[in-house]
């Protein structure tokens, strides 16, 4: 079935375009590095247009997508580029692990590296 055709990718998406989000946490390689994301909000648009700003102003845009792998593993797909900078560091394929209408949970295990764990909550 298609992406269109499962409900659980839809609620996920449809809940991600109900508000802007921040990041509430988010780890990597073991370090939190929660603060390098203050004052970040995150929009994810239509037609997959993710958009970072602060204070109102765009900063960055980049892609999401919500999506169902071969092996029936639900995933999201940031894409904030790759140039280094804070912000194109949460460019990955995260697991899917929680929603709710306040806050989404994500993690990225590499195999033997502590496991990623970004999390945003509804601003």
């Amino acid at each position: 079935p298609g992406d269109m055709e499962d409900g659980d990718v839809m609620e996920i998406s449809n809940t991600l375009m109900a508000g802007d989000w921040v990041v509430a946490q988010f780890a990597e390689d073991g370090s939190d590095k929660t603060s390098d994301y203050e004052g970040y909000d995150f929009a994810f648009g239509m037609q997959n247009e993710l958009t970072v700003s602060t204070n109102m102003d765009p900063l960055k845009s980049g892609l999401w997508r919500v999506v169902r792998d071969s092996d029936g593993s639900l995933k999201v797909y940031l894409n904030l580029g790759d140039d280094g900078d804070v912000l194109s560091e949460l460019t990955d394929d995260w697991d899917f692990v929680s929603i709710s209408e306040t806050s989404l949970v994500l993690e990225d295990n590499s195999g033997d590296q502590p496991v990623d764990t970004l999390v945003f909550r509804r601003k």
